[in-house]
């Protein structure tokens, strides 16, 4: 485990004496900072003296002055505030002020959909819920589910259709799409979706254009889970860990717990079960983990082992060699290591089909095909390891059919180009040259819900509507089907969503997404086709949908290779608060700490103590803010400037990064300034340019929050090597939360009546102890009510017994489904709340 020292809370007290009272977790930069240095004066934000009380006049009398002075001054500027608001002219049955509804929908994320249920008042979306009725059971949310509400209400959203970066209609941009010829070349650049309809609408597409290239985009490049399985069993499978069911747990640089994992809440549900002690007789789970930076699965393992990312692959081969999988290249490993080899290869043994590996996406699909064929030789396929066979799927990697399309669309061979939901100028390696290729494209249009780098690059861009604005569905992780059904008209008229656009690129015709979803469902759903629909709208999937269990032979091993020594590596990592940037611009994400480093507003490369001292770098401390060393950053001729945070537990050697950063965004809204009384213009965030980063009048960044490290990933990898660093100044600020106390400031962190807080694994791992009985106890303390003596967060009409029970009781709610008549493409569309009966 990682070494973090221990301080006395006596501060007067020397932090090496031993002390009987409790001892709290500090930051190894607390322990570190100077009382007051004359070196560090030109940092201060006070001088000598400044931050002292005042004298002469107690603090009593001090306050009686200001609140006189302000007073006399405030009335010559005092009137009464002028505001006209306006009732509704005509009442509505379905919505009752003051009284929340809840509608259940599904909130894309990656490749899946996410089901939710999202409260509305008075017609406006307010908050996002997990769907407890929906087949994966869970009830919680991660912060993106959260924060996409604030998407929906950005100001800077992108409010109309441009052409040539001038404002058009709609209609004009339909006609332009009846004019293809069948014969041109072409391509459709979408982000990764797991929707029937858009399938569909991929048919159309091909029937009408004669060479048609499909390219499915992702930030961070290929799901090597989705390549590993392929190589193991041939076809392209999806895992799903029953981390409950599992008494070893074996982390591969796997973020499991962690919101951007795409079953982010099966996996902390199954790992809670895994750990919960009903009893004393009762057994929990080991969980071991091997990564290459501090995450938050790591800092819940038993036992974690630092390691660059290029060499985990190498251990996972040495571990699949100890139980009999495949051989082991040859590599030196140290003292520690080979503990760590040993221990867990005999935990996983003696396991057996209660064991599992899992691997994490920054792993290339080799380590997930052997983590595979190792859970097979476990025994822990069926137990510890469900496969899914999802839709049939395009085969070929997404590397290299993107890279195949840039190299087209430099040579002319790409008359049209659509790009949905992607942003590929911002965040496509810059080896490709894509934004030169763009320009070499007759025709290019962008679909998306900001005037984003890639919108400013294309031809023609179409506002994209919000998920809680738009008809759609797709399937969760487990591929149950759902339907996303809007809360809300799309605030612009403009915006329309996915399907919407590739339908009209497709056939021509200016369909609504309403239609084209029911028309896809009204196969699906067959006869009875309205009532199913209702129920289906209801409860937010269709039931018996999952994907099927594969059945499959024995896993192919493939074979690993030992990496060079090729000088420090690189990480890239999406950003845990910002994903890949489609959250930059929400101010709550931005303001939202890394679960790690607690940084807020910025992004750092996040280096070892060992590497700073190689490198001859520092972050101080000071009144409670941290002071950087910024670098340059530079790999395969591409460079990026970044500031350093040292990370104990982060492995010597490599430097960790995170994408989403460095944006430039364009916006309509013009910056403002108020009188000098008024302070409205300093506390408006969105003033005066998008929080992200924005242009100037003369296309110059404006406040852009962090750097964009996205050109410098390779393509097909996400470790990059061979980096160099080089130092370009000093004393950058961090905006970073306390790390020595909990989320209110008032209270430690952790507490410890060790001396230290040094843990490490012992040569052999002892027969696991059960907590003893006081520990779950404990949780009834003082001003603590218990889960199960607190009231349901929800009404429990909402259960599926109860909502028969209530048929007579809500008859009156039969008509409960809001209407909007402000747009033709929504005049009489049904949407079913939550409280309406079954």
């Amino acid at each position: 485990m990682i070494e973090l020292d221990v301080i006395d809370p006596d501060e007067s007290s020397d932090p090496q004496s031993d002390t009987s009272g409790p001892t709290f977790w500090r930051h190894p930069a607390e322990l570190e900072e100077e009382a007051s240095s004359s070196d560090d004066e030109d940092r201060l934000e006070f001088g000598p003296g400044d931050s002292e009380p005042p004298s002469g006049a107690s603090r009593r009398q001090f306050l009686q002055l200001m609140g006189a002075a302000m007073a006399m001054a405030g009335l010559s500027g005092c009137r009464r505030p002028e505001e006209k608001i306006l009732p509704y002219t005509r009442g509505t049955d379905e919505v009752m002020p003051g009284v929340p509804q809840q509608y259940a929908t599904g909130m894309p994320f990656r490749d899946v959909l996410r089901p939710v249920l999202v409260e509305s008042n008075e017609g406006r979306p307010t908050k996002v819920e997990g769907n407890g009725d929906h087949p994966m059971g869970q009830t919680g949310t991660s912060g993106f589910e959260q924060a996409s509400v604030l998407n929906l209400y950005d100001p800077d959203r992108s409010r109309s259709v441009r052409q040539g970066g001038t404002e058009t209609t709609w209609s004009d941009f339909v006609d332009f799409c009846r004019q293809l010829d069948r014969q041109q070349n072409v391509a459709v650049i979408v982000e990764e979706n797991s929707s029937p309809t858009v399938q569909a609408m991929r048919q159309r597409m091909a029937d009408r254009f004669d060479n048609l290239r499909w390219v499915t985009y992702s930030a961070t490049g290929d799901n090597p889970a989705r390549l590993g399985t392929q190589q193991a069993f041939g076809r392209p499978l999806r895992p799903r860990y029953n981390l409950g069911e599992a008494e070893v747990i074996l982390s591969l640089d796997s973020d499991v717990l962690d919101g951007r994992h795409r079953d982010f809440l099966h996996n902390t549900q199954s790992f809670a079960d895994g750990r919960r002690l009903e009893d004393a007789d009762d057994d929990m789970s080991r969980l071991y983990a091997v990564e290459s930076q501090f995450s938050t699965t790591g800092g819940s393992a038993d036992h974690r082992l630092r390691m660059q990312a290029r060499r985990i692959k190498l251990f996972a081969a040495a571990l699949g060699a100890e139980l009999g999988v495949g051989a082991a290249p040859d590599a030196d490993w140290s003292e520690r290591e080979r503990v760590y080899l040993r221990e867990i290869a005999r935990d996983l043994r003696e396991a057996g089909s209660r064991g599992v590996v899992l691997a994490g996406e920054t792993q290339p699909p080799e380590v997930h095909a052997l983590s595979m064929a190792i859970n097979q030789q476990l025994g822990g396929l069926g137990t510890t390891v469900t496969l899914f066979e999802p839709d049939a799927s395009d085969p070929e990697s997404q590397d290299e059919s993107f890279a195949d399309l840039v190299s087209d669309m430099r040579e002319d061979r790409i008359d049209s180009l659509f790009m949905v939901g992607v942003n590929p100028v911002y965040d496509a390696p810059a080896e490709l040259g894509f934004e030169e290729a763009l320009a070499n494209v007759r025709h290019s249009v962008h679909c998306g819900r900001l005037r984003n780098e890639t919108a400013r690059a294309s031809r023609w861009h179409v506002p994209r509507t919000h998920y809680l604005e738009r008809w759609g569905d797709g399937r969760a992780y487990d591929g149950t089907l759902s339907v996303i059904q809007p809360l809300i008209e799309p605030l612009y008229d403009d915006a329309h969503s996915d399907i919407e656009v590739l339908n009209v690129l497709g056939t021509g015709v200016d369909a609504n997404g309403y239609d084209l979803v029911r028309e896809q469902w009204r196969a699906r759903l067959g006869q009875a086709f309205e009532e199913q629909w209702r129920q289906v709208l209801h409860d937010g999937y269709l039931e018996n949908t999952q994907f099927e269990r594969a059945s499959v032979g024995t896993a192919q091993v493939p074979d690993l290779s030992a990496p060079g020594d090729e000088g420090l590596e690189v990480v890239f990592r999406r950003d845990p608060t910002l994903l890949d940037g489609r959250f930059s611009n929400n101010a709550w994400m931005q303001e939202l700490p890394d679960p790690v480093t607690k940084i807020v507003w910025d992004n750092v490369a996040t280096v070892s103590p060992a590497t700073a001292d190689e490198l001859g770098l520092e972050v101080d401390y000071s009144e409670g803010n941290f002071y950087a060393d910024r670098i340059e950053l530079a790999v395969d001729g591409e460079s990026v400037e970044l500031p350093v945070w040292i990370q104990p537990g982060h492995p010597d050697g490599s430097i960790g990064v995170t994408l989403g950063y460095g944006r430039t965004l364009s916006t309509t809204r013009d910056g403002y300034d108020t009188p000098f009384w008024d302070v409205t213009d300093e506390k408006d965030v969105y003033n005066p340019a998008p929080i992200a980063g924005g242009l100037d009048a003369d296309g110059n960044p404006v406040d852009v929050v962090g750097s964009n490290v996205a050109p410098l990933r390779p393509v097909g990898d996400r470790v990059a090597t061979g980096a160099e660093v080089s130092k370009v100044d000093s004393d950058y600020l961090i905006r970073c939360r306390s790390l020595g106390t909990g989320a209110t400031g008032t209270g430690p962190a952790r507490r410890s009546t060790r001396k230290t807080g040094t843990a490490s694994l012992p040569a052999r791992a002892p027969t696991r102890t059960p907590f003893p009985t006081f520990r779950r106890t404990n949780r009834h303390r003082a001003g603590h009510t218990p889960a199960t003596e607190r009231p349901p967060i929800r009404p429990a009409t909402r259960g599926r017994e109860s909502m028969e029970g209530e048929r007579a009781d809500t008859a009156s709610t039969e008509r409960r489904t809001w209407r909007a008549t402000r747009n033709t493409r929504w005049s009489g569309r049904r949407i079913i709340p939550r409280t309406s009966p079954r």
